[in-house]
C-alpha cells in the first residue's frame, strides 16, 4: 500500500533543464569559440538529462579537445546559469502543485528528493508555490544531506524514506531522468517518470531503465486508475 511520495525536483516539478543546457551553450562558446544547440548538449553527453553539471562539464570539454578545462567550463556555466535564472520567473511545471494537492488529500506524505544544493532547491520548491504544508523542509533531501552522494545512488532517496518512516514498498517515486528511475529502484521503489525532453536520445534512455509509466505532462492524469495499478503491481509482487 502506498504511503509516501518522493518527488524529484529540477525537471520533475520545475523544468529548469533548458537553463542549465542555455548556460553550457554560452560557456562552451566563451571558452571554446563553439557555438552549439541545448539539443547538441543533450545529444553529446550520456546523461545529460539529471546526470549533474560535473559530467555534462567532462564530457563537453573533453568532446571539444580539453579536458583541463573541465573546471572553468563548469564555473563559467553557473554565472551564466544564475543569470538565466535570475531574470526568468520560474513556475511550477502545470499541474505539479493540483497533484500534489491531490496526494496530501488522499492522506500520503510528500517528499522531495534531489540532487540540487540545498539552498537554490528550497528558493525553487517555495518559488513555484509548493508550501511548507504541502512539503515541510524536513522532508526536503538533497545530495548534501547524505554526503554528496547523487542519483543514480539511491541515497537521497533513502534518506527521504527514512524521514517518512515508510518501508520501500509504500514508497512512489516520481522523476524525470532516468538516474531517478534507477535510484528508484536500487530503493526497492516503483517509479513513475515525468519527462521534460522529447528528443530520441532522451526517450531511448528512458525506455532502457524501465520506468512503471511514462507520463509527458502532469496535467490530465487521472489518479485513481494510476494508484489503483500500482496497488495491483504490488500485490502481485509480493
Amino acid at each position: 500500500m502506498i504511503r509516501g511520495i518522493i518527488l524529484d525536483l529540477e525537471g520533475t516539478l520545475v523544468n529548469l533543464e533548458n537553463a542549465h543546457f542555455s548556460a553550457f551553450c554560452q560557456a562552451i562558446h566563451e571558452i571554446f569559440g563553439v557555438t552549439i544547440t541545448t539539443e547538441e548538449v543533450v545529444a553529446r553527453v550520456p546523461n545529460a538529462i539529471g546526470g549533474g553539471d560535473e559530467n555534462i562539464a567532462n564530457h563537453l570539454a573533453v568532446y571539444y579537445g580539453d579536458s583541463t578545462r573541465q573546471d572553468g567550463l563548469l564555473q563559467l556555466k553557473e554565472v551564466f546559469f544564475q543569470t538565466i535564472v535570475g531574470e526568468t520567473i520560474i513556475e511550477a511545471r502545470p499541474g505539479v502543485l493540483q497533484a500534489i494537492g491531490e496526494f496530501r488529500k488522499r492522506g500520503f506524505l510528500v517528499a522531495i528528493g534531489s540532487n540540487t544544493p540545498r539552498k537554490p532547491a528550497i528558493d525553487y520548491i517555495r518559488r513555484i508555490g509548493i508550501t511548507k504544508d504541502m512539503v515541510p523542509d524536513r522532508l526536503v533531501v538533497v545530495a548534501d544531506d547524505v554526503g554528496g552522494r547523487k542519483k543514480p545512488d539511491p541515497a537521497v532517496f533513502e534518506e527521504a524514506r527514512r524521514r517518512m518512516m515508510f518501508p520501500p514498498q509504500e514508497i512512489l517515486v516520481f522523476g524525470d531522468a532516468p538516474v531517478d528511475v534507477t535510484a528508484a529502484h536500487r530503493l526497492g521503489s516503483i517509479c513513475i517518470a515525468m519527462p521534460v525532453h522529447t528528443s530520441r536520445s532522451s526517450i531511448e534512455a528512458l525506455e532502457v531503465v524501465k520506468p512503471f509509466k511514462v507520463f509527458w505532462k502532469w496535467e490530465g492524469v487521472d489518479w485513481q486508475p494510476l494508484l489503483d495499478e500500482v496497488e495491483g503491481h504490488l500485490r502481485s509482487s509480493q
